[in-house]
Order: structure tokens, then sequence, then C-alpha cells
């Protein structure tokens, strides 16, 4: 005899749940979850990053962290700039494509209470490339103080870096009368140093 009725298949998790209410919560044996432990695939940019960071605090920089956002007015003055679309205020309103803007912030609010500062950040810039969004880890380092050019300071401390991570190729190259150094490594620019 033809029936109209039609009978679904059980999901597995309401199988489960009727066999365990037949035979009660306390027959379930308690098994502790098994996990596979896997070595992170960024592991070795992770222990770079750490190298770095280690070798700043060993100089005498004080690490700061900041946001990934920038203001409007900030991202007008940069090119490839990363516009959210629903931004949460102007002051949030792009990614940063280069850390040098809370960088001087930071240096100006520590202005107020001494007259040397040295600071650095290791974070994410952003820019637009082809349509596409990049993103590149960067180190930042700034130094102000009130007193004397700290640009030659700033040179020796990212040389000595340098060597400490065995890039000992690296080039410092004079432009724009002096006021900027570009850093190059096998005609490769990793950088560039210059007062602001």
């Amino acid at each position: 005899k033809a029936s109209d009725v039609t009978l679904s298949h059980p999901d597995f998790e309401d199988l489960v749940d009727e066999i365990v209410r037949l035979h009660g919560f306390d027959a379930v044996p308690g098994i502790s979850p098994k996990v596979a432990m896997q070595v992170s695939a960024h592991s070795e940019a992770v222990i770079f990053k750490d190298r770095i960071k280690d070798a700043m605090r060993i100089f005498g920089f004080s690490e700061v962290y900041n946001y990934s956002f920038i203001s409007d007015r900030d991202a007008a003055q940069a090119e490839g700039v990363v516009a959210l679309e629903n931004p949460v205020s102007r002051d949030f309103a792009c990614l940063r494509v280069s850390l040098e803007p809370h960088l001087m912030h930071n240096v100006a609010d520590n202005f107020r209470y001494q007259d040397s500062v040295k600071l650095f950040e290791v974070g994410k810039v952003f820019h637009v490339v082809q349509g596409n969004v990049s993103e590149r880890m960067m180190l930042g380092i700034i130094v102000g103080d009130k007193k004397e050019n700290p640009l030659l300071h700033v040179k020796g401390v990212v040389g000595k870096l340098m060597e400490n991570l065995g890039l000992i190729d690296c080039v410092f190259v004079l432009e724009k009368n002096g006021e900027e150094l570009r850093i190059e490594s096998d005609h490769h620019v990793m950088g560039v140093l210059r007062n602001i």
C-alpha cells in the first residue's frame, strides 16, 4: 500500500541525542578530545619578528602597539590607500600605508613628559596594488630628541640590527642633502631613514 508520508534521514547529532536519552547521560564515558598538534606555518616569520623585537629592546627602544587604522587626514597624504566602506569614525577611516603617522603621534604624546623618546613598532601596512589589497609586515623605528638630530643614532641602531639578523651587505645611500638615508642590500631598497 502506498503511503504519502516521507521519512527524512535523521542528522547524526539528532541520532546521538536520542541514543543518549535512551541509555542516560551517566552511561556516556568522559573522554578528553584528541587534537593533532601542528607546527605553525608562520613559525619562521614569528621567530624572525621576535628576534627583531629582542634586539630593539636591547638597544634601549620601547615597543608600541598602534591601530591598523588611520584618519582620513593622514591618509590624504599617501598613495594607494585602502579606504574602509563603513568606518566607525573619521579617525579610523582607512587602513594605514605606513607606521609613521602613529609613531609621530606617540612621540608627540611622550614629549609632554620627556625630552628624548626611542620607540619601535612591528606591524602590518596595507596598499592597493592593481585593485587588490596587499599587506606587508614592517618595522618602524623613531627617535625623538628635543636637543639633537637623532638621524645618525638611528643609522647606528639599524646597522647593528642588520648585523644581528645576518644582513652584513647592507649599505646606506645619502639622499636629499643628508636629510635622508636609503637602506639598500643587493640593489634592493629595504627602507629609508629620514628626519621628520
